[in-house]
């Protein structure tokens, strides 16, 4: 018995040495496995590799959030409101308090940026983070980088931001977006840049020739419009201007280097008073480039010279790629529109160009950029017309004037149900005479509607743009 014991013992013995043993081989050949690449199904990290860490925000937003700013209707409570409720009925409390978008204070003497789209149907009031409202005033307006800077006069010094600089941004930088989406005040939301300069959008219906736009998925929603899109150091780096309604968590920005070139001219003119060269471009492809005997294919290519353009007076051909203008890089055809027309008016400056492969660097002094319109700082006035007329008309602004070719008042909101509205008038109509006498504007509007006896024929000449093009004048005949 005691032999078998022993026996047993020793060859469990044997059989555990033996387990052991393969099982340190098979250690062994599994780890020379995963050092040969070939054998290797995936990646995986070092140990050890460092997390980078994620700091809270609550700082950063601590400090910026008291420059964000509300942008309100400023009808909605003022003097038009009992005309406008005699015709509509009540206003509803979150129509009368929800923020038409944002804007942010920019210097201690009340200067803010906003979006051009969140002003430009009238006259606004901005809510200050402390809760006080006041009037804005615009200073000036840029349609088409959708920019514009307004002031309040609070009677103090204003919390500002600073402006930082959105050169440096980095696709997955992280940023942080304040605004009012939905009505909900003071809105913080966070995400990464997905792209910079996109030329290849068109937001909100604004023009991409002279804004390259960076993409976020911080959330921006309606009523974000206008507002600051923070980096980490809480600099504004872009002014947050539409989302993409075909893809939710895409929203795009100005980048704020874009804006400083616009605010200067706004300040002082009220309108971007852009500088041009004179010609069109297109972008450089690989095949183009070394059809042109150019390697790279960064820079703008040439296509079309405007004759007496300053282009064409210091001998810029078709076919040259322009590389450089007044010492900034032009990296792609979409960056060139934004540069040159911020430039300068009558600047002399150097652009290089390629020309057979060869760079070439001529002077040439850029002139004023055709059709821009001056702004004029002064709204015009919206008068409600009383009565049973069912209508709230302003005068024309001077732009409009030339437009129609004509004086006239606009036809700003229309009662649907109104005797007016069932003859054919429409909203944005613009009304030229009323029973055969001139309506130069809205005082003169009144004073003819209201003189015409209660049961009587108002007859109106009122003139409207054709979808086809062109001003359809129309007369429009209805009982008082």
């Amino acid at each position: 018995m005691r032999k078998l014991e022993r026996a047993t013992f020793i060859w469990g013995l044997f059989a555990l040495g033996l387990g052991c043993g393969l099982g340190v081989q098979a250690a062994r050949e599994t780890a020379r496995a995963q050092d040969r690449p070939r054998d290797r199904l995936w990646t995986e990290q070092p140990r050890g590799t460092p997390v980078v860490p994620i700091p809270s925000l609550a700082e950063l937003v601590k400090r910026v959030k008291p420059s964000v700013a509300n942008i309100h209707r400023a009808g909605a409570l003022g003097p038009e409101r009992e005309v406008f409720e005699r015709m509509f009925g009540p206003i509803p409390p979150e129509f009368l308090n929800a923020p038409l978008g944002t804007a942010f204070v920019i210097n201690r003497d009340g200067l803010l940026l906003t979006n051009h789209h969140v002003v430009e149907h009238g006259e606004v009031r901005v809510k200050l983070a402390d809760g006080s409202y006041h009037p804005a005033e615009i200073v000036g307006l840029d349609a088409e980088t959708d920019v514009a800077l307004l002031r309040v006069r609070a009677g103090r010094p204003l919390p500002a931001v600073a402006l930082g600089d959105s050169d440096p941004l980095q696709i997955g930088d992280w940023v942080v977006a304040i605004g009012n989406p939905l009505g909900l005040e003071h809105t913080v939301t966070v995400g990464i840049v997905g792209a910079k300069e996109r030329h290849d959008i068109n937001p909100s219906g604004r023009s991409a020739d002279y804004t390259g736009f960076i993409q976020t998925d911080a959330a921006i929603n309606p009523g974000n419009s206008g507002g600051p899109l923070f980096n980490l150091a809480g600099e504004v780096i872009g002014i947050n201007a539409a989302v993409n309604a075909a893809g939710q968590g895409l929203g795009f920005a100005i980048p704020i280097n874009t804006v400083k070139r616009l605010v200067p001219s706004l300040h002082e003119h009220g309108f971007v008073r852009r500088s041009r060269i004179g010609i069109a471009i297109q972008p450089l492809t690989g095949d183009l480039a070394q059809s042109f005997g150019t390697e790279s294919t960064e820079g703008a290519l040439v296509n079309d010279v405007v004759p007496d353009s300053p282009a064409a007076r210091v001998g810029l051909r078709i076919g040259d790629v322009v590389v450089s203008l007044d010492g900034q890089a032009i990296h792609d055809s979409g960056s060139l529109p934004l540069i040159a027309s911020t430039v300068g008016v009558a600047r002399e400056v150097e652009i290089v160009v390629l020309r057979g492969g060869e760079r070439q660097t001529l002077r040439v002094r850029l002139d004023e950029l055709p059709g821009q319109t001056p702004f004029h700082r002064t709204p015009p006035p919206q008068i409600p017309a009383t009565g049973d007329t069912g209508m709230l008309v302003r005068d024309l602004t001077p732009p409009e004037r030339r437009q129609f070719a004509r004086s006239g008042v606009l036809v700003t909101t229309l009662d649907g149900a109104s005797a007016a509205a069932q003859a054919d008038v429409q909203r944005q109509d613009v009304i030229v005479r009323v029973n055969g006498s001139e309506t130069p504007d809205a005082q003169t509007f009144l004073r003819q509607v209201n003189g015409v006896p209660r049961g009587q024929i108002v007859r109106l000449l009122v003139v409207r743009p054709h979808r086809q093009g062109g001003l359809v004048p129309t007369f429009v005949a209805y009982r008082r």
